[in-house]
């Protein structure tokens, strides 16, 4: 009834059966999403929660060895993925905006994921920029399209950022014209295809120093329902460092302000985000946002 005559924000949301309810989970663990939506905004820590638009990924294979979910939310240059973010933003989105009161302009709507799931977030501000303009990406999975294309899109101030082409080929060009955009930051603050004008989230557990994921954790493994185990992947955040730092290097090459989150010791899995959604949310729509 609050916000009843209200236009909202929206948020999309991949692997959305393991975001808000431990018991759809396939790790019988969620992110907890709603509940810390609502805690946030009960503390007055957001202007105004958003609709969530939960994605469910894709069960099953295409072919042996080839999982549906690892195709859709797979590199910028595979058409699966190119498939799925043409039906969240040209067919999922339009049904949602003729339904519900949506705030109108990319600035008010966003896209969250985890591992793959982060990935398929990040190609929906690349691809459709005139569309979203905020994602939160949580131990992400980056794939070297992925990398190439946020590197495109430093370098040509958002244009074009669907290729990888000749500009990529020679890392000196990359630097300087990159250097170069540091002059004209303001004028790709107010260009909606140009990364400097999004709300970039980017997070990742792993070791660090003396904190290290530990091989096993009872606490962590075992969950209270059906589904009684919960992998615990200690390898995969740590594994994953190294290209979430290609990203950064590219933004911060270009001198795109973004956040970015360390989580010592956390695991690659959906109670390990759960502990930390609210990094996230308060930053695409906390009252207080700082880079």
């Amino acid at each position: 009834v609050e916000f009843k005559r209200v236009d909202l924000p929206v948020l999309y949301c991949h692997d959305g059966q393991n975001a808000y309810e431990d018991s759809s989970s396939w790790t019988g663990s969620s992110w907890r999403m709603i509940g810390a939506l609502t805690r946030l905004y009960e503390r007055d820590m957001i202007e105004i929660p958003p609709i969530v638009v939960m994605i469910p990924s894709a069960d099953g294979d295409i072919m042996p060895g080839l999982r549906r979910r690892h195709a859709e939310y797979g590199d910028m240059t595979l058409p699966f993925s190119q498939a799925h973010g043409e039906f969240v933003a040209e067919k999922l989105h339009p049904y949602v905006k003729n339904r519900f009161r949506v705030k109108d302009g990319p600035e008010n709507v966003s896209a969250i994921g985890s591992s793959l799931g982060g990935q398929a977030s990040l190609q929906l501000v690349l691809r459709y920029p005139e569309t979203f303009g905020g994602v939160a990406c949580m131990s992400p999975c980056f794939q070297v399209g992925t990398i190439a294309s946020v590197m495109a899109n430093v370098v040509n101030g958002g244009f074009d950022t669907n290729s990888t082409g000749e500009n990529l080929r020679d890392l000196s060009v990359i630097l300087s014209k990159a250097s170069n955009l540091y002059s004209s930051k303001e004028k790709l603050r107010n260009n909606h295809k140009s990364l400097h004008s999004k709300t970039i989230y980017i997070d990742n557990g792993g070791d660090r120093d003396e904190s290290k994921v530990p091989f096993f954790d009872v606490m962590d493994h075992f969950t209270m329902n059906d589904k009684w185990w919960n992998p615990g992947y200690f390898w995969l955040d740590t594994q994953l460092q190294p290209t979430i730092d290609a990203v950064r290097w590219a933004l911060d090459r270009g001198g795109v302000e973004y956040w970015y989150e360390k989580f010592p010791g956390a695991r690659h899995n959906e109670r390990a985000w759960a502990q930390r959604i609210h990094s996230p949310l308060l930053t695409l729509y906390g009252k207080t946002r700082q880079p």
